[in-house]
């Protein structure tokens, strides 16, 4: 099976490769089979093949808020790693393997603004859209231009989703409703920015304000809060909430 793989998809297939190297969690048994991709036609390549060989898998991104169990994946792990960022314009097209820190501060210094708020969350661009993560009251979902999904159904196939198709909303988009797609690209619109030595200031700023704040170099679900919205009747919650939302920590 392992050469059938590598047959299809045109990359090499480890066996009983070890997962938690990719967790933040740091925790993880092997995968049966496990194929690095860091562009669109390879993930395609290697969903397809899972698929015609009838052979179960999952994609794993930056491995964060993942729980692996030790007796690890009976199937194909198809793990993003990033890839290239197409610019035209003011649209920036970005494989959805491609660690968002990374993507927004190489934004940043080409001259566009926008998702500095989402800079120092941990995770992929995939990751990112497919929960509309988020601080500070934005979401990265406000400025998608775009989506590139693929689609398993009878075939596989590909799909281009407009913004307006995504169903964003506070950490919530259509693609948590959809299991059998699967983000392979993002476009983003995003704004020219002038001040790219305060913004990239800005962000060097908050970065180090995590470092003091939050034990980065231990093993961690990676970034999971979600704070409840409530209605303003519930006033026994008052004094618990910051601008309308409830911390979900106080639970």
């Amino acid at each position: 099976m392992q050469k059938q793989l590598e047959k299809l998809i045109g990359l090499p297939v480890l066996v009983d490769e070890p997962l938690k190297k990719y967790t933040t969690f740091k925790i993880g048994g092997p995968a049966k089979f496990f194929v690095v991709v860091n562009n669109k036609a390879q993930l395609f390549k290697a969903v397809k093949a899972a698929v015609d060989l009838k052979i179960p898998f999952i994609v794993l991104g930056g491995g964060s808020n993942v729980l692996i169990a030790d007796k690890g994946i009976d199937g194909l792990v198809i793990k993003l790693e990033p890839g290239e960022t197409e610019i035209k314009g003011n649209r920036i097209k970005v494989f959805a393997g491609s660690l968002l820190g990374h993507f927004i501060r190489e934004a940043v210094k080409s001259g566009f603004a926008g998702l500095e708020f989402a800079a120092n969350i941990p995770g992929t661009v995939g990751g990112a859209v497919f929960g509309n993560a988020g601080a500070y009251g934005h979401g990265v979902g406000d400025f998608v231009d775009e989506v590139e999904v693929i689609v398993i159904d009878r075939e596989v196939g590909l799909r281009v989703l407009a913004k307006e198709e995504c169903g964003f909303a506070y950490r919530e988009s259509v693609f948590k409703r959809n299991k059998n797609w699967i983000i392979s690209e993002v476009t983003f619109a995003l704004a020219k920015e002038v001040s790219v030595e305060e913004k990239l200031a800005a962000i060097d700023a908050e970065w180090k304000k995590r470092l003091c704040s939050q034990p980065l170099d231990l093993p961690s679900a990676g970034c999971s809060f979600k704070n409840l919205l409530y209605s303003n009747d519930l006033n026994r919650f008052e004094s618990w909430a910051v601008k309308g939302k409830l911390p979900a920590a106080k639970f």
